[in-house]
């Protein structure tokens, strides 16, 4: 079977936020033995080329590769200074998000690791437009970090769930990052009472935690028995 997390895939921009990420990625990467690929994007010239003289098409194309050269220089800093080893050092121009998602899949990557917001003035207002993009299209988890405290460890993790069929792969994963990081996991199910007043029938309170007991447990006692280090999981309902 294939190992969880083996490869975890940084991009940066080179932003605080990337910065910050990448502590992340170094963290995830030390408690479930994976490598980390650093990728950065650069702008693409080609179209530009097309529309001028042969002199300017020549200087887009040394600029360029100026460009790539100085994204590996910095990369390899921030490797040495962070004390992070990266499996590949990756620079190729394009657009971002979709490079991000083209080379997740090349290396098939198990998760990616991104900043939140990007460097624009619009992207500090609203979710970066690159991690959007990545955050619809990804086909493997996306872990997206904000700056803010240093975070040395994660002890809690907490899952929204509505009991869709979809959910329940995204409850298996936070279930192997919690076992990973012995962190506790918390499963929380909203109850919306507004225009219930009509059906039939009484909604038991205690029902939604009921079944959130339910699946915890048989989750916990998965096989003969309980595997040493499992997180204890806490059923929450909220209204």
């Amino acid at each position: 079977m294939r190992a969880f997390l083996r490869n975890i895939l940084w991009p940066t921009d080179f932003s605080p936020e990337a910065g910050e990420a990448l502590r992340y990625a170094d963290l995830f990467a030390r408690s479930f033995g994976s490598t980390v690929t650093a990728l950065h994007v650069t702008p693409d010239f080609m179209p530009a080329m097309y529309q001028n003289s042969l002199p300017v098409q020549r200087e887009l194309l040394r600029r360029q590769a100026e460009l790539k050269k100085e994204a590996g220089e910095k990369m390899r800093a921030m490797e040495k200074k962070r004390g992070v080893e990266f499996r590949r050092i990756l620079v190729t121009e394009g657009s971002p998000a979709k490079k991000v998602i083209e080379v997740a899949e090349k290396e098939k990557t198990d998760l990616i690791v991104m900043g939140k917001h990007g460097q624009s003035v619009l992207e500090k207002l609203i979710i970066g437009s690159v991690a959007n993009h990545v955050l619809r299209h990804s086909p493997v988890p996306v872990l997206v970090t904000k700056k803010g405290k240093r975070t040395e460890a994660i002890k809690k993790i907490l899952v929204p769930t509505d009991f869709t069929k979809g959910e329940e792969t995204e409850r298996e994963i936070a279930w192997k990052i919690a076992r990973g990081f012995g962190a506790s996991l918390t499963l929380l199910y909203v109850l919306e009472l507004f225009g219930h007043q009509g059906r039939r029938g009484k909604i038991r309170e205690d029902a939604p935690a009921e079944t959130l007991r339910s699946r915890s447990e048989r989750r916990n006692h998965q096989g003969d028995k309980r595997r040493p280090g499992n997180p204890g999981v806490r059923p929450e309902k909220a209204f």
